[in-house]
């Protein structure tokens, strides 16, 4: 698990095993990727991402 405390408008999680991204304000609703391999919940504030690290990567747009 990963929190990370900075402003997240433009932040995607994305999973590097399906390749979907997941905008990293999900309105604090957990959010999983087609294969269920990470799951991403987050707000203005944080941004939570369950699932091991090399499954995913930090993009900011």
């Amino acid at each position: 698990m990963e929190i990370a405390n900075k402003p997240q408008k433009q932040t995607f999680i994305k999973c590097k095993k399906c390749g979907d991204e997941i905008f990293g304000d999900t309105k604090k609703k957990m959010t999983y990727c087609q294969c269920k391999s990470i799951a991403v919940d987050g707000c203005d504030d944080y941004v939570r991402v369950n699932g091991d690290k090399e499954n995913y990567e930090i993009i900011d747009k």
